[in-house]
């Protein structure tokens, strides 16, 4: 059975969509145009309909649509959702480089992480260059300063809840609706068809006269609008 997709409204045939976690379901094209631009976002956020998209899925997606170098974006992508998710974020000390460091890559230990990128070590405690010994309480104080201005930013560390994400997806959809209901008004109105009185269904009188019988059972002048047609009298019109 052919569905709807919820993005573009266009028809997908049976096997063809995605069913996401929520409930809705999703084209191919719509999925990867998510995909691109959520990588190109910044702040970086999450692909997401309501909620978050599972990276397997995402990761089906690219491959049944054969997307160039999907490989690499995948593992980019993971890179940034970890980031996104850290609550203690470390980055490189060299301003050169500045690369996000994620858990994994944090010797408990030695206090000491590793970037991926330019392969120097970060101290963890102070944020500084690595060192042997106890920090300074100079750097330490800089490195407190930091993680407050980092959790005090807004929108880049700022987790939102499930029912945030929930009434804001619900705000998009009734935004979206309301846009389409504007967008059907014009163009009824440019094409000159009417809505029934009673059921507000749209109609178009091809030929014939001005007697329209609607599906719901109302008999209205297609001319005026009135209802019933029977004893509505003259048209203003």
């Amino acid at each position: 059975m052919a569905t709807e997709c919820l993005i573009c409204t266009s028809t997908i045939p049976t096997g063809r969509g995605y069913r996401l976690g929520c409930g809705h379901v999703h084209c191919e094209r719509c999925l990867q145009a998510n995909f691109r631009i959520t990588m190109r976002t910044t702040p970086f956020r999450p692909v997401q309909c309501c909620n978050r998209i599972h990276p397997t899925l995402l990761r089906r997606v690219l491959t049944d649509t054969q997307t160039p170098n999907w490989t690499n974006d995948m593992m980019l992508y993971r890179q940034r959702v970890a980031e996104y998710d850290a609550r203690d974020k470390l980055y490189c000390w060299d301003p050169k480089c500045s690369a996000f460091i994620p858990l994994a890559l944090r010797e408990g230990t030695a206090n000491s992480a590793k970037c991926r990128k330019c392969h120097t070590k970060t101290c963890v405690a102070c944020r500084g260059k690595f060192h042997f010994g106890s920090c300074s309480s100079a750097a330490l104080a800089m490195a407190t300063a930091k993680r407050g201005a980092s959790t005090a930013g807004s929108g880049v560390s700022k987790r939102e809840t499930e029912a945030e994400r929930t009434a804001r997806a619900a705000r998009v959809v009734e935004i979206r609706r309301r846009r389409g209901e504007e967008a059907f008004k014009k163009l009824a109105s440019a094409m000159r068809w009417k809505p029934c009185p009673e059921c507000k269904r749209v109609v178009e009188k091809v030929e014939g006269c001005n007697h329209i019988v609607c599906t719901c059972g109302c008999h209205w002048c297609y001319r005026c609008g009135k209802t019933p047609y029977g004893n509505h009298g003259p048209c203003a019109m």
